[in-house]
């Protein structure tokens, strides 16, 4: 169930049997004070169901426990780091923050050449979470540090993950520039829940990633 649906769906499920509860306790008294039936009602259209939803939505964006928890094999959020090998042939270590909420997320990625200077920067918010293929795919606008002109391109990322309903933790595919043409492929793995992790820190596990797999990239 998509987030959104699922969102929904509780805070339904949750107005409902509150009113009901109430009606049913209340039962008497309406029977007896037939206004109460307004008021009941009124309680319903001033936004029970609209707090709930609310709340909800406050809870993931407070908690990354609650998060997990409501978006269960939707979520991403936090810091991703790997490697991709880049035109030239040559490793790029790559930084990527994952700004998640219950029906977005953002990704703000950059890379590092093989000297560990910065090399570029992109922005994708246009992402698709396909849970049962295992799949993420997006557009994104890339900022290359030696070209004056913003480029945009296109990732496909399939998922390393337990079972379809386990949080994936490791990303594997491939990006490419359009005005490029040409693929480039990638790995990456979760490192923290947190989008706040220190580069250097990051640029470390991403360098050790690298060291484990490029004899089998």
């Amino acid at each position: 169930m998509k987030p959104s649906i699922k969102l929904h769906s509780i805070a339904f499920a949750l107005s409902t049997a509150i009113i009901f509860s109430i009606w049913t306790g209340a039962s008497e008294l309406v029977q007896i004070h037939p206004a109460l039936k307004i008021t009941l009602g009124a309680l319903v259209s001033l936004g029970l169901y609209r707090l709930l939803a609310q709340g909800i939505v406050y809870l993931t964006r407070k908690s990354v426990m609650f998060k997990k928890l409501f978006l269960g094999p939707y979520y991403l959020g936090g810091t991703w780091v790997g490697f991709y090998i880049g035109i030239s042939g040559k490793e790029r270590f790559l930084i990527e923050r994952f700004e998640q909420d219950i029906d977005a997320l953002v990704i703000r990625g950059k890379s590092y050449d093989e000297t560990l200077k910065y090399h570029a920067a992109w922005t994708a918010s246009s992402v698709n979470i396909d849970i049962i293929k295992g799949r993420i795919s997006y557009m994104y606008e890339c900022t290359p540090i030696n070209e004056n002109l913003n480029g945009n391109g296109v990732a496909i990322f399939d998922f390393q993950r337990e079972n379809q309903y386990s949080i994936p933790k490791r990303l594997s595919g491939f990006s490419a520039d359009l005005h490029i043409g040409q693929r480039t492929k990638a790995l990456e793995i979760k490192i923290s829940d947190d989008c706040n992790v220190v580069e250097n820190e990051a640029l470390n596990k991403a360098k050790k990633l690298f060291k484990e797999n490029k004899d089998k990239f």
